[in-house]
This record gives C-alpha cells, sequence and structure tokens, in this order.
C-alpha cells in the first residue's frame, strides 16, 4: 500500500465490521490494502464461489485428493493479487473447512463477506487507481442460456454476454452495489417517483459508460421487478440471481488464471500438510 509520503494523503484505518470474525477480519484488511485491479480479482473469486456450483468446495472438508480444489484460487490470488491476499484467504478457507460447514451455510458466508467489501469499495471515492478497468478478451466463445433469469433480464444477460471485460464491469459494480448496499434494492421496488431517481441514477451510468441499449434493457428489467412489488430483501434475491448468471456465464467461457505454478504449488502443498497436522 502508498504511504504517505509517496501520496501526500495520510492513510486510512480500516476497521473490519462486527459481523466479521477469525480469519475473515484479515481477509477484510488485507483487501483493504489492494489496489482495484487486485480488489476485482478477489471479488471474483468470491462471487465465482458463491453461484458457481462447485464453489463451496474451497471452504468445505478437505482431503488430500481435493488438493487442487484449493491450490487453484490460492494460485488465482497470488499471481492476481498478493502473497498476503492469498495466505489471508488460505487460512479463512481451511478455518472454515476445519468447521465442516453445510454448503448452504458456506454459500451464504462467502457473500456476507462480499457484501462487506463491496460497502467498503463504494463508500470509497478517493483512492488511488479507482474506477481504472483492465482490458480483457473480447466476448464470450459461446453462448450459453441463463439458469435464473427470464422476462426482461434475459436481454440485460444477452447484451452482457457480448460486452467486453470493461464494460461487462460497469454492470457487475450497478448489480454488487444493488445486490448489497442498503439503498439498493430501491432500484427495483415499487416506491413511485422515489423509486424512479435510484432508477436513473444506474440508467444513467450504463448509458454513459456501457451503451443505450444496455441502459434500457436494464430499466426494463427493473421496471417489470417493481411490478411485482416485492420487498427488498426480494429484490436482493433477483439481483443475486442475475449476478449468478452472468458469473456462470464468465467462467464457462476461459479457464482460470495462474494454473500450474510450481512453486505456489508446492506453498499450498505445504499448508495442507500443516493444516492436516493440526487435526490430527
Amino acid at each position: 500500500m502508498m504511504n504517505i509520503a509517496e501520496t501526500g494523503v495520510e492513510p486510512v484505518i480500516y476497521s473490519p465490521p462486527l459481523s466479521l470474525h477469525g480469519a475473515a477480519v484479515e481477509v477484510y484488511r488485507t483487501y483493504a490494502g489492494l489496489d482495484i485491479q487486485g480488489r476485482r480479482v478477489f471479488e471474483d473469486m468470491l462471487l465465482r464461489h458463491a453461484f458457481l456450483q462447485d464453489g463451496p468446495a474451497s471452504y468445505g472438508k478437505w482431503k488430500k485428493s481435493h488438493e487442487h480444489i484449493v491450490r487453484t484460487p490460492f494460485l488465482e490470488l497470488l499471481s492476481g493479487t498478493s502473497v498476503d491476499m492469498a495466505e489471508a484467504w488460505f487460512d479463512w478457507a481451511s478455518d472454515t473447512a476445519l468447521r465442516e460447514l453445510p454448503v448452504a451455510f458456506c454459500r451464504g458466508m462467502i457473500l456476507e463477506l462480499l457484501s462487506d467489501l463491496v460497502r467498503l469499495r463504494f463508500k470509497e471515492q478517493a483512492r488511488p487507481g479507482a474506477g481504472i478497468y483492465t482490458l480483457g478478451k473480447s466476448g464470450p466463445v459461446m453462448y450459453y442460456s441463463p439458469v435464473n433469469v427470464q422476462g426482461a433480464g434475459i436481454d440485460v444477460y444477452r447484451i452482457y454476454a457480448g460486452l467486453m471485460t470493461p464494460e461487462r464491469r460497469v454492470l457487475e459494480d450497478v448489480l454488487l452495489r444493488h445486490a448489497f448496499l442498503p439503498d439498493g434494492p430501491y432500484a427495483y421496488g415499487d416506491f413511485g417517483k422515489w423509486n424512479l431517481i435510484y432508477r436513473r441514477i444506474a440508467y444513467l451510468q450504463l448509458k454513459l459508460m456501457i451503451s443505450l441499449q444496455m441502459a434500457n434493457a436494464w430499466r426494463e428489467w427493473a421496471s417489470e421487478t417493481s411490478m411485482n412489488r416485492l420487498g427488498p430483501d426480494s429484490c436482493r434475491g433477483v439481483v443475486r440471481a442475475m449476478l449468478s448468471d452472468l458469473v456462470r456465464l464468465k467462467y464457462l467461457e476461459a479457464p482460470l488464471p495462474g494454473a500450474g505454478t510450481g512453486s505456489a504449488s508446492k506453498k499450498v502443498r505445504s499448508k495442507q500438510c500443516k493444516m492436516e497436522g493440526n487435526k490430527r
């Protein structure tokens, strides 16, 4: 992290939310020190773990034969964030694995942490590197039909499928804000003119940073959802269902980066052996 001599700005002291305990506190603190690209890598990993079918496997009871399940995200974080972030995540995942929690509980735990990280990122306004997107591949290799999304949401999904990575990030940020920030569901509820204020903010962001087509598709989806007169929690569920399908699409398109790094693999194996020794 940049120090005060380099930036001329006094560093922020990050206090983890009271909802976080144990190894998750160090994950939060380490994430707070990452730049925007590193934070993106970690958020993407948590989204994958929360919404893909085999995502929670890294947090379940570990066996030696399942070592690759833990190694892949560890290597991803090692190459895309930092050693500290990779180790903090590993300690959190291993601590969770020792508790042998049900899959549904693991997904909830992941979403709870992601919620705290999203709140932190959107609360910051002047952090160095904020808003910088890195270019990725140009578009999907093939089209996957959405699992959870229906009605007007299908157009949002289809347009997202044809976007490049920077534009995809814009929509993902809008949905992350709606899924995890306190006023997020207001864009999907039936609140009359008050509701239109929150809908207009997202609409303008999508129009300016992606396209008019995406903005219109999202507005139709939000309007359709509001007709169902859902409560805040149900609105969050609608948004998370959309995020789930977008995550499935993005990670079915290409293999994960960072697989096959020898030295890092040895580091994971040594940590695995240490953890198994503690179990005994």
